[in-house]
């Protein structure tokens, strides 16, 4: 027992040299943070864990598949008491819809859980803070990672995204990512920006033009038919980089080709200045270029409508300028061929007035001497067009040569 007491009171005494137990009066309890700023502290880290982690593991990421994730993503928005950048929550917000937009097996429970209505509603938020910080430097462009939701949903549940409901909300989707990304090509190649992000706005560009392409041949993609004809018009015209225009060429002609209500692009495209553009590109210097551009004109004259047709032969000239060119390699020379045979076969006045104006169209007629079989077979099938044959060739250059 004594043993004991005294072991008591040294661990007393231990506790009071410490300053606690009973008799340590200047101890003061732990204070605990008022409720607003605990609750505040917990979305700072809630937000800090899903935007740093919500997408792992990879294969079935344990945050983002969570409705309850999805529910707290949809009411971030801009807020300045989170963090010293205001839009910090709405950049989480951004970036998390992205990821999970980009899991194909999670897309249909997502847009169960009003995915389409989130991404609209976060892409008003998104405008709006775009136009906030226009002016900061290396602020990130959240405009990026919703077009990428989009691009994500129309590769992979593109007919659902036609379909949800009235359909009306997918395309709302679909026509506002083709807007942003038009606006952020021209802002990012203006001189004001340096050409900052220029690759991304291109890549923007090719992705989206590409994913909605895979739906262009649906007979539910009425709705988007023409402003997604005048978003390929304006790629293929006046883009920076050649694979993107020459990839827009080639979808423009599996619209024209493969879609329904092909009159639609064609009457889209009478009212636009692209047959200017189109000249210059069939007699510009790139091969590859002209290639494309002429295979669109072919595409646009065969299934475009007749209106179409006789709007295309002003071109003829620059197509036998193009043809006669020696600089014109050998593929380029067939389908400017191939387009000339498609623009005169009508014999309708138009078509021939416009044939017997033309100064001279022997560059199309020597192709009757060339080696290659298809190009003999082009002329011939022209001339028995309009009553001739290859054994009246000379006679019919000496014709138009005169």
């Amino acid at each position: 027992d004594g043993a004991e007491s005294t072991r008591a009171k040294g661990l007393a005494a231990r506790s009071a040299a410490e300053g606690l137990g009973p008799g340590a009066g200047s101890w003061e309890h732990l204070a605990l943070p008022h409720t607003d700023r605990a609750n505040v502290a917990i979305r700072r880290s809630f937000i800090h864990l899903i935007g740093n982690a919500g997408f792992v593991p990879a294969q079935n990421p344990a945050l983002l598949a969570a409705p309850k994730v999805l529910e707290f993503l949809a009411r971030l928005k801009i807020d300045a008491d989170l963090f010293e950048d205001p839009a910090a929550p709405l950049h989480t917000k951004a970036y998390c819809l992205a990821q999970l937009c980009a899991l194909k097996d999670k897309q249909r429970a997502a847009m169960d859980a009003e995915l389409l209505e989130i991404l609209q509603k976060a892409e008003a938020e998104i405008t709006e803070d775009s136009g906030m910080t226009d002016e900061v430097e290396n602020t990130a462009d959240l405009r990026l990672p919703w077009v990428s939701c989009v691009v994500s949903l129309a590769l992979h549940s593109g007919p659902i995204l036609l379909q949800r409901g009235d359909g009306s909300l997918g395309v709302e989707l679909l026509l506002s990512a083709m807007r942003l990304a038009e606006e952020i090509l021209e802002e990012s190649s203006t001189a004001r920006t340096g050409g900052r992000d220029l690759h991304l706005a291109l890549e923007c560009q090719q992705a989206l033009s590409s994913a909605i392409g895979r739906l262009s041949t649906r007979l539910d993609f009425g709705p988007l038919r023409a402003q997604y004809t005048l978003y390929l018009l304006g790629i293929s015209c006046s883009a920076p980089v050649l694979n993107l225009r020459t990839s827009a060429c080639e979808h423009l002609v599996s619209l024209l080709s493969q879609g329904y209500e092909p009159t639609v692009p064609g009457a889209v495209f009478l009212k636009t200045p692209c047959l200017v553009s189109f000249r210059q590109m069939v007699q510009g210097p790139m091969d590859e270029l002209a290639i494309s551009c002429t295979r669109v004109m072919q595409a646009l004259a065969e299934f475009g409508g007749y209106d179409v047709h006789v709007h295309l032969l002003p071109n003829l000239e620059g197509i036998m300028a193009s043809l006669g060119d020696p600089n014109s390699n050998a593929q380029r020379c067939l389908q400017l061929a191939e387009l000339f045979v498609v623009l005169t076969k009508e014999r309708t006045e138009e078509v021939l007035d416009k044939v017997i104006e033309m100064p001279d169209i022997r560059p199309f007629l020597g192709l009757a001497r060339s080696t290659q079989s298809s190009r003999r077979e082009l002329v011939l099938k022209w001339l028995e067009a309009y009553g001739s044959s290859l054994y009246e060739i000379d006679e019919v250059s000496e014709v138009f040569g005169a």
